[in-house]
């Protein structure tokens, strides 16, 4: 099948969806003395009673990558993984988890508030302050949070207790561009890797105090995770 597309100057490009003819696909096994046909070959109107009839469904079809194995990527990862996390709840501060677990991350508290913190890894930044060079991507779940004015990154806006695990990749070719230091990727908990009922409180001096409530729970090929 040979698709051709002509495009006329001056004018936008644009992708249409095209629904395809029915494609018949020939097995190439060969028939048995009793096809009638010694040499295996087939004739068309063979082809025809044999062959099963694979329809195409119209309009586009989106591949999805797959896993890659961390020996297959070309630079570090370092992993804070659900066992770090959940042994190092002193401060219930994600960042400065990451950054006791983790090599070459620092914390650096310019603001004066333990939650609005600049993270620093091998000498590139991610920050909330505007003007701050922006050194590294984050992403959650997959989909980066940097803010598209001036990159910034608020993570005072993630619950920590929601965080499953977090990776640092060095190199920036696996997520693509913007990611001069690497790329630090947040993975959240859900209802199919965190099950069961948590409750959580306390307080300190000055009248401060905190607490949070998460919930998780699997039916059948459904799963349902809350937390405020």
């Amino acid at each position: 099948m040979i698709a051709s597309v002509a495009m006329l100057p001056g004018l936008a490009q644009a992708q249409q969806a095209v629904t395809l003819d029915e494609i018949s696909v020939v097995s190439t096994s060969p028939v048995g003395a009793g096809g009638g046909n010694s040499s295996g070959a087939l004739n068309l109107d063979q082809a025809a009673q044999i062959a099963p009839t694979v329809p195409l469904a119209p309009g586009s079809v989106r591949l999805r990558g797959s896993e890659q194995p961390l020996n297959k990527i070309p630079s570090t990862v370092e992993t804070v993984t659900p066992r770090q996390i959940a042994i190092d709840r002193g401060t219930d501060n994600i960042i400065a988890t990451f950054a006791r677990s983790t090599p070459g991350v620092n914390v650096n508290d310019s603001q004066g508030n333990g939650n609005r913190v600049d993270l620093n890894y091998r000498g590139f930044t991610a920050s909330p302050v505007q003007g701050v060079p922006q050194g590294l991507a984050v992403y959650q779940n997959g989909i980066r949070i940097n803010e598209a004015f001036g990159d910034v990154v608020n993570f005072d806006l993630i619950p920590p207790q929601a965080i499953q695990r977090i990776d640092v990749v060095t190199g920036n070719p696996v997520f693509g561009l913007n990611a001069i230091g690497g790329a630090v990727n947040i993975q959240m908990k859900n209802g199919f890797t965190w099950q069961g009922t948590e409750i959580s409180a306390w307080g300190g001096s000055d009248g401060r105090t905190a607490g949070y409530l998460e919930y998780g729970k699997v039916a059948d090929n459904w799963s349902f995770y809350f937390t405020g």
